[in-house]
């Protein structure tokens, strides 16, 4: 006997859903098919429309996958609109489901609502956004004659290393547009010729190697090597180059490093010392006080 696939058996489940609710409401309200069918539209838009509407939420507010699962969100979800089913983050096997909702009564009057609902993971379907978004910023950077690039390496707080790429170029309004084209885990040693390939994989992937002119990084070693090897121009980030210079201007200050080594002490006295920053308070109150009068 052939094996079902999972589309298969959710279809098949979805005809005989179909049918029994149909026999259903016509046996118990006399309603017609048609009204019955626009129902069951009615229903299957509102959840795909509330779906997105979710998605939006996470990838907008950077939420955790997970909010679907605390309990106050899904009370606060259920009174909004008791009907909803949230979508779970785990990613599903099966890609459909038969969900009967029965038993809603107001004003005395029951009806059956019955709805087959496909059930798609949390995660799928920010999947599903994040290549959407992404097909049409690359039709936006395929528009432009010439790109500039800006790229860094930093640290997550697990100490995993990300190598962040951004595309910046002027539209056909003549305005700025900036496009992320990668954040991208980076495990390997941070050498020029390691970060010149994953450079050049990145720009090949968005179809714009030919049109780069500039990328503008840091100043460190391996980053302005990494450009020498991608025959690309290169420019130093100039918020980078401010920061070093005044870092190093207060370095060079005669007294200045010892006075800000003891405010670096007084601060975390404050912030590790509960007694402290009680007597930090009371001081502060006082002194607005004498001021104000």
């Amino acid at each position: 006997m052939p094996c079902m696939s999972s589309r298969s058996l959710t279809l098949d489940l979805a005809k005989v859903g179909h049918v029994f609710c149909h026999f259903v409401c016509a046996f118990i309200f006399g309603c017609n098919i048609v009204y019955i069918d626009y129902f069951l539209f009615c229903l299957g838009s509102r959840k795909q429309e509330l779906d997105e509407a979710m998605v939006e939420l996470i990838v907008k507010d950077s939420q955790p996958f997970t909010l679907v699962e605390d309990e106050g969100f899904r009370g606060f979800v259920n009174k909004l609109d008791p009907t909803y089913v949230l979508p779970t983050r785990q990613v599903c096997t099966c890609t459909g489901y038969l969900s009967i909702y029965m038993c809603t009564i107001y004003y005395f009057t029951a009806f059956i609502q019955y709805v087959i609902l496909f059930l798609q993971a949390l995660k799928a379907m920010v999947e599903q956004k994040f290549l959407k978004a992404k097909e049409e910023a690359k039709a936006r950077v395929e528009e432009a004659a010439a790109v500039s690039l800006t790229a860094d390496m930093w640290t997550s707080i697990h100490m995993d290393a990300y190598l962040a790429v951004t595309c910046h170029f002027i539209n056909d309004s003549h305005t700025l547009s900036t496009v992320l084209l990668a954040v991208c885990k980076f495990p390997q040693a941070h050498t020029a010729a390691n970060l010149a390939a994953a450079k050049a994989s990145i720009m090949e992937e968005w179809g714009i190697t030919s049109k780069v002119t500039c990328v503008v990084t840091n100043a460190a070693a391996n980053m302005i090597a990494c450009t020498r090897e991608l025959k690309v121009k290169h420019a130093i980030c100039i918020a980078h180059a401010i920061n070093l210079m005044v870092k190093k201007a207060l370095d060079q200050t005669p007294g200045l490093p010892e006075l800000r080594m003891k405010a670096r002490k007084l601060v975390g006295l404050f912030r590790s010392s509960t007694t402290a920053k009680v007597c930090y308070i009371i001081f502060a109150v006082i002194i607005h006080t004498i001021i104000m009068y």
